[in-house]
């Protein structure tokens, strides 16, 4: 580290180095389970999640636009969206308890969906989106596999662009669940209007600061890009994330590399002790499965 050759102390790439792009489409193909692999020119490298979502507010919508998502969620997609591109952020409320019908309560429904989006119309309201979490932050869920091919569907007959955020997929601790990316399913109703936001946050490296936006939008692409002017990440943070991504040796032995590795182990322990806490304490808590968030 106290060491730093000539070539990283030139200007990076606005939209992130070639190499670390193409890195990170290989990382994302492999821990996704994309069912088409992803190339570099699918990917954009800008200095946070929270700059990608805002950045990405500001090319999806015009200033008065508004954007559902199901609540509740990251009180910073209010900065984020709301407050920097100026576009309205519509709640969906979901059940609170569990029942026969509703497994999952933390999860809107396509019937919530549609309700609020027609009541948003009635207001002359503007809609251009619908913003998802997965693993979900705050509650810790995972959205079911089936889940997001309605939320798909119900995006394209609305003519809404999909916003998924994925940063947490590898933070999982509940080995029955399984974590289905939307870069996984078989086909995507509308690919160009389906955008993927992440970072390596389980990598327990955020001195390392970026975000990552994958979308097969090549207008999208084009527009994020340009903001890589204001919000690239240094050439520095580039050439030293690269190694940490180790997926020469994810693409020939399919092992984790060692930063996720030990994330995922401190991971699985730290939820036990605090259940452990919540048996012994009486306290009731809603079951989560990732992000080691408790809700009480």
């Amino acid at each position: 580290m106290n060491y730093i050759e000539a070539p990283l102390l030139q200007y990076p790439d606005w939209r992130g180095h070639p190499f670390l792009r193409a890195e990170v489409a290989k990382f994302l193909s492999y821990y996704c389970r994309a069912h088409s692999l992803l190339d570099l020119r699918s990917v954009v490298f800008l200095k946070s999640c929270s700059t990608v979502l805002s950045v990405l507010a500001v090319v999806l919508c015009d200033p008065g636009d508004a954007i559902l998502v199901s609540t509740p969620f990251h009180s910073g997609f209010l900065f984020r969206a709301q407050m920097f591109a100026q576009v309205e952020l519509i709640s969906v409320h979901v059940d609170s308890e569990i029942t026969n019908k509703h497994t999952q309560p933390s999860q809107p429904t396509v019937g919530k969906l549609e309700q609020v989006l027609l009541e948003a119309k009635k207001k002359s309201k503007k809609v251009k989106g619908l913003l998802l979490a997965n693993p979900q932050n705050p509650v810790g869920d995972v959205n079911m596999k089936e889940s997001l091919k309605e939320y798909l569907k119900f995006a394209k007959r609305n003519e809404l662009h999909v916003i998924i955020d994925e940063m947490y997929m590898l933070s999982r601790f509940d080995e029955t669940i399984v974590f289905h990316s939307v870069l996984s399913l078989e086909s995507l109703c509308n690919a160009n209007r389906t955008h993927v936001i992440g970072a390596v946050s389980d990598f327990g490296i955020t001195g390392f600061h970026f975000g990552v936006l994958c979308t097969h939008s090549d207008d999208v692409v084009s527009a994020m890009s340009t903001f890589g002017y204001l919000h690239s990440v240094s050439g520095i943070t580039q050439y030293k994330l690269h190694p940490c991504l180790g997926t020469e040796t994810v693409s020939t032995e399919c092992t984790c590399p060692p930063a996720t590795l030990g994330s995922m182990t401190r991971m699985s322990m730290s939820p036990r002790g605090c259940s452990s806490w919540r048996s012994f304490s009486s306290r009731s808590a809603f079951p989560v499965a990732a992000v080691a968030f408790i809700s009480g």
